[in-house]
């Protein structure tokens, strides 16, 4: 594939465009990428890959290990059966770590936390629809959870649509009603001998805590309540989230929620990771539609 049509398909602006093309003509970068596209993005998953220093080199190297791989990528979706719109949508997603990686160090390219992520969205093994991603495939690993009746609503091992939440664009319950009815719909035409439970999600979005830093209407504040809560044992990277490479404390012109979060961490406070579970059977009465059901909880 050549440059304009990966462009195209990534999204990428001019200064991304003309970044790669400097990239493809540095032969130390490619013979890194050329590596890495056989080692990390066409063996897949990889193991035993060779290992780079970590620099600026090896973020374009990915990018360019990116662009090495489209291709591939393309066919995999082809042989996995999935349409072409998916796996068009699912390709939006790298250029939003390119913008992260440039905004955090100033780098056109891939970053530590981009990497892996890159090569399983470009194995069909996460998928993007609209506003929210989800597994291909993912089996419920917390303990089980009940209602409040303690009827069990979810076991340990059940197969469920683990949603992902790309960091682009706003978060509106419709948005994000969309997004689940066309996994359904995936699911359904493509998977259907997937007998998935319901929608779970795992995130520092979710994280309760958050409620005291944000208006009570925000969308991000009505998708934690759209759902059963979980306990998950993790500490989020919420600080990174929120003010990428700048130190917390010296952030000229905070947002609110910057300065709230700041104001959280002086206090010794800890932002975790939380989990939540939107039972199958919950949202299809609702018909997906995330503002019905927050309405059918009230």
């Amino acid at each position: 594939m050549n440059i304009t049509d990966f462009a195209v398909i990534a999204k990428l602006n001019s200064a991304e465009t003309a970044a790669l093309q400097d990239i493809l003509s540095d032969k130390t970068i490619m013979a890194m990428a050329e590596v890495i596209a056989a080692e990390r993005f066409r063996n897949y998953p990889a193991e035993g890959a060779e290992d780079f220093p970590e620099n600026d080199m090896l973020a374009q190297a990915w990018f360019a290990a990116a662009y090495l791989s489209i291709d591939y990528s393309r066919e995999k979706f082809k042989l996995l059966n999935y349409p072409e719109s998916v796996w068009l949508d699912t390709m939006s997603d790298m250029v939003l770590w390119l913008r992260n990686e440039q905004r955090n160090s100033g780098i056109i390219g891939l970053g530590p936390v981009a990497r892996e992520w890159t090569a399983v969205l470009y194995n069909g093994d996460v998928l993007r629809f609209g506003r929210l991603e989800c597994n291909a495939k993912y089996c419920f690993k917390g303990d089980d959870i009940f209602d409040a009746g303690n009827n069990l609503l979810l076991a340990q091992g059940s197969e469920v649509i683990n949603l992902h939440i790309p960091e682009d664009g706003a978060m509106s319950m419709d948005l994000c009603s969309v997004s689940l009815k066309k996994m359904a719909g995936f699911f359904a035409e493509y998977r259907p001998e997937y007998h998935w439970q319901g929608f779970i999600c795992q995130s520092w979005l979710l994280d309760s805590q958050l409620q005291t830093m944000l208006p009570e209407n925000s969308n991000i504040i009505k998708f934690q309540n759209s759902g059963i809560h979980y306990p998950v044992d993790i500490e989020a990277d919420t600080v990174f989230r929120i003010f990428g490479s700048q130190d917390p404390f010296k952030v000229k012109n905070p947002t609110t929620l910057q300065r709230k979060a700041a104001e959280f961490l002086q206090k010794g406070g800890i932002f975790r990771e939380e989990g939540l579970f939107i039972p199958r059977s919950v949202i299809e009465d609702a018909g997906f539609d995330l503002e019905k059901l927050l309405l059918n909880q009230a």
